[in-house]
């Protein structure tokens, strides 16, 4: 990145425009008709943005949410996740998602769609639509089905990931190697 540090609204025109000109058609229809704007929120639990990628740390002033106790009994190396939403529709969602080291996001499901975009950082793509695991890096991006498996790994490193859900966006948010205990897609941390 260059050395001026962005604005989150820079972030979010960068990310609009870079899903605008994807190739995967499910992608592009998101980039073009997501607004710039995102919805100001109040910083809370913020993730160590700004000491491992300085130029990000204007996301530092997001309100960052935990893991819930559930994802936490799931897989404890969850403690270092955080997530935001900074965009919301009646049908869309967009946030941030980070993940520290060796942190272990297991196999789950939701019933939106889902668009992963990796910001910075890198680490293993788990998916239904993939064999096995796929090293992911800044700039790669793509697209969950509703209720398809996936999930990610970090290794020695964090990552940081753009997210958007669409579609039904109150539906139904499982681990996929457990029963169905359901959580809220709108779910708050504890």
């Amino acid at each position: 990145m260059s050395g001026i540090e962005p604005t989150t609204e820079a972030i979010i025109s960068g990310l609009k425009k870079a899903w605008g000109q994807s190739l995967d058609v499910r992608v592009s229809k998101v980039g073009n008709r997501m607004p710039e704007t995102f919805t100001p929120t109040f910083q809370a639990n913020e993730p160590p943005i700004s000491e491992q990628w300085p130029e990000l740390k204007c996301l530092m002033g997001l309100e960052w949410k935990e893991s819930t106790s559930l994802q936490l009994q799931k897989d404890n190396s969850l403690i270092t996740k955080r997530f935001c939403t900074v965009i919301e529709t009646d049908d869309l969602k967009i946030g941030f998602l980070y993940l520290g080291a060796n942190t272990n996001f297991p196999r789950h499901a939701h019933s939106p769609e889902e668009i992963y975009h990796v910001v910075a950082g890198n680490c293993w793509r788990i998916s239904g639509s993939i064999a096995g695991m796929k090293p992911v890096s800044s700039g790669d991006t793509w697209f969950h089905d509703s209720e398809e498996e996936h999930g990610l790994k970090t290794d020695d490193g964090p990552v940081l990931i753009a997210w958007a859900w669409m579609g039904k966006l109150d539906g139904l948010y499982y681990f996929c190697d457990t029963p169905r205990e359901n959580i809220n897609c709108n779910y708050v941390s504890t």
